[in-house]
């Protein structure tokens, strides 16, 4: 598959990509949008772009929910500008999109580059392409795209991406280049410093030519001791703008609000949430707006079916580092668990599960998958057009479901009947729905709700 039939494909699936999503360009401003965008005049002109970068007022008029993003703020800012100056959100998401796509390039890249390293002479576009359109169409992915303040994660993920792409090019590589895009990243969401073990694991495994199966011998000594080296500068700027934003920018008293929770109770519960996440990914049935997820003490069923799921999932992907043409699965496995560990390890964070945190993650079970088809296709050739088959008929189901998750995300009514019905314990969920029901005169309808909801949360 040359060049040209490489570009014409992207081009068509990118208009394809464009279609499934065209219900979401007039979805509104929802949940955080509204303290962070709406309400928030630091937005309303680029005047305060230094009050961006200087301190965590300007995130949002909401203080328990602030955090040191500028640059999410300065993107919120600019978009606010091309709309007239007005509160448009088509200007906003069509600025979300583009860097969307942008990404989708991005990790079209990274497959081929990743894929090429095992077999060198094949032709990786259209395996890279398929791994790329599934990501891309994904149902999971439209709790990121549709919910604006949400473009922490995607653009923090697209300058990830680029910092990795950037990476992976040993001339652009030798002049620090990569860190351009992974500052970017960090002044975007906290998830970005995530790059370090993630581009560690890739300079190990694909420059170094490292082999975990020998990881105690002096040659792999060597092996780790000349990645840490190569690695070193991105440690040490990524720990630099951490500090700064955790310590130094980030009001200390918001993060000890996640601490209410004991870390093991916390941790452990994520077992549960992780296994949620992997089952949408699998089949996106179950997303909502506000997940319903509680911290619990003690060990239940679900959390040791959960650990075996997660244990299961952690020990093939280590398995699968031991063997050349199985490191495309083990590295997408272990890009997965790192860049969940900030949100579902001993951090205990007040929200206990979102959608959008498997937004990044996603990618390495895509990259993981997308490896794992072409291997049985290498193994039966014959099974090519069953396996094409199948592909398509999986994208055209996550076509569908993202049409649908648009809209649901098409009005605040639909949103919260939605995250309602699926959570019928979550207080908060049961109180927004009960407003919007109060907002239209229905409060024959809003009541139930309220009363469910002030049952739940007392306070």
């Amino acid at each position: 598959m040359n060049r040209t039939w490489t570009a014409l494909l992207g081009g068509l699936l990118a208009l394809a990509l464009t279609g499934v999503y065209w219900n979401h360009f007039d979805n509104g401003f929802y949940f955080d949008d509204v303290h962070t965008i709406v309400n928030n005049e630091y937005v309303h002109s680029l005047d305060n772009i230094v009050e961006y970068f200087t301190g965590i007022e300007a995130f949002g008029t909401m203080p328990t929910n602030r955090g040191y993003r500028p640059i999410v703020v300065l993107l919120n800012s600019v978009d606010y500008q091309l709309g007239g100056q007005a509160l448009n959100p088509t200007v906003y998401h069509i600025s979300i999109w583009f860097w969307y796509l942008i990404q989708g390039i991005l990790l079209y890249v990274i497959a081929v580059r990743i894929l090429r390293f095992i077999y060198p002479n094949t032709d990786a576009r259209f395996v890279s392409i398929l791994t790329t359109t599934f990501y891309m169409f994904h149902t999971v992915n439209a709790e990121t795209v549709n919910y604006i303040i949400c473009r922490s994660d995607s653009f923090s993920t697209t300058m990830v991406l680029a910092s990795l792409v950037i990476y992976m090019s040993p001339k652009l590589r030798r002049f620090q280049l990569h860190l351009l895009p992974f500052i970017v990243g960090m002044f975007t969401k906290e998830i970005s410093y995530m790059f370090i073990p993630m581009v560690m694991l890739y300079h190990y495994l694909f420059v170094a030519e490292g082999e975990i199966k020998n990881v105690f011998s002096r040659k792999e000594f060597t092996k780790i001791g000349t990645t840490l080296k190569a690695t070193a500068p991105i440690f040490i700027i990524g720990t630099g703008l951490l500090v700064l934003n955790l310590v130094y920018m980030t009001d200390t008293s918001r993060l000890s609000e996640g601490l209410a929770y004991p870390r093991w109770d916390y941790f452990s519960s994520q077992f549960v949430v992780i296994t949620h996440y992997i089952g949408n990914f699998i089949v996106p049935l179950d997303l909502s707006a506000d997940p319903d997820f509680k911290v619990t003490s003690d060990f239940s069923s679900y959390k040791l079916i959960g650990l075996l799921i997660l244990g299961t999932l952690f020990i093939g992907g280590i398995a699968a580092l031991t063997k050349r043409k199985l490191l495309p699965i083990g590295f997408g496995i272990l890009w997965y668990f790192i860049c969940l560990a900030p949100t579902s390890s001993l951090n205990p964070m007040h929200q206990v599960a979102n959608d959008h945190r498997a937004f990044l993650p996603n990618i390495g079970l895509c990259i993981a998958v997308g490896w794992s088809m072409y291997l049985v296709y290498m193994k039966w050739p014959k099974l090519k057009y069953a396996i094409l088959l199948a592909t398509a008929l999986v994208i055209t189901g996550h076509s569908y479901g993202t049409y649908q998750r648009n809209e649901v995300w098409g009005s605040d009514e639909t949103l919260w009947k939605d995250a309602a019905d699926k959570g019928p314990n979550n207080g908060r969920a049961l109180m927004n729905y009960g407003l919007v029901l109060m907002k239209k005169a229905n409060y024959q309808g809003a009541e139930p709700y309220f009363q469910k909801a002030v049952e739940l949360l007392p306070y």
